[in-house]
């Protein structure tokens, strides 16, 4: 799984034991070439495309029929993202909470 990037620099504290249960040939093949690769964490390549192994998601995301959907989905993702740093509206019990280009306005509601 991806969320053990510290498997890739040997500070996985299970590392050791590891190389020690399978030899350090066949635990570095498994992390440098991997088989199954599971992206149960938060990071995801479709997101970050800096994440560990996000150059064989992209890889196979090109050969298919969904890149272009995939691509859509990150430009609306960014840019709601970017809309929400412009302009965002918040509510608690007694106010509305506007920001706009980073200058917070506190209204009573």
């Amino acid at each position: 799984m991806i969320k053990y990037k510290s498997i890739l620099d040997n500070t996985l504290p299970e590392y050791e034991k590891l190389c020690n249960l399978f030899g350090e040939n066949i635990v570095t093949e498994a992390i440098t070439k991997p088989l199954i690769i599971h992206y149960a964490d938060k990071i995801k390549p479709w997101q970050d495309k800096d994440c560990i192994f996000a150059n064989y998601w992209w890889q196979y995301a090109k050969k298919s029929n969904f890149l272009n959907l995939i691509l859509i989905r990150n430009l609306k993702q960014k840019f709601n993202q970017l809309k929400k740093t412009i302009y965002n509206k918040q509510y608690d019990q007694k106010h509305q909470i506007t920001t706009f280009c980073g200058i917070k306005i506190k209204t009573r509601i």
